[in-house]
């Protein structure tokens, strides 16, 4: 019988206390299904033959020193979206997200018909109730119900993530 504080690994097949396995979410329990000796078994033919090499570490060092890789990226993307196959892509996973989130949706179009009819001031107009900075987004701190869609808090960026983030 297997302890709640060990696991089988699905390669070696041994018990091991659950330490010696990687976290992984995707897993019912959390954790990778082998162990971190047999993954490591398996990498290090890899990571001896392409990563350890000076060649690997001559394209990661001039990666590196590339300035604004991150606005490259987003250049290539905007100009994937002005095409009709980036349109198309864009329509059908906004379709997928308001299908699964309706009440989020309506929740966030609650918001913005507001501003546009001057009952609440736009977003720049506050400052975050979190940390006191700018604000750049509306948080739906009750929950997007429909007797809740205009309780709203003013937060900045960070402070809107670090919610999310801390919610079950």
């Amino acid at each position: 019988m297997i302890e709640e504080s060990t696991k089988q690994c699905t390669k070696c097949n041994q018990v091991k206390p659950i330490t010696d396995f990687h976290k992984m979410k995707s897993a019912k329990d959390g954790l990778n299904y082998q162990c971190k000796s047999c993954i490591r078994a398996y990498e290090k033919p890899y990571m001896t033959k392409y990563v350890r090499t000076d060649e690997y570490k001559a394209k990661e060092k001039l990666r590196r020193q590339q300035p604004d890789r991150r606005a490259y990226n987003n250049k290539k993307k905007n100009e994937f979206m002005k095409t009709e196959r980036g349109r198309l892509l864009r329509r059908k996973n906004t379709r997928i997200y308001n299908e699964k989130y309706p009440d989020k949706v309506k929740a966030t179009q609650a918001v913005s018909y507001a501003v546009k009819r001057g009952n609440i001031q736009h977003i720049s107009n506050y400052a975050c109730r979190m940390c006191g900075k700018a604000s750049n987004h509306f948080h739906h701190h009750l929950g997007y119900s429909i007797e809740h869609r205009m309780d709203i808090q003013p937060l900045c960026g960070i402070c809107h993530t670090k919610v999310h983030s801390s919610c079950p």
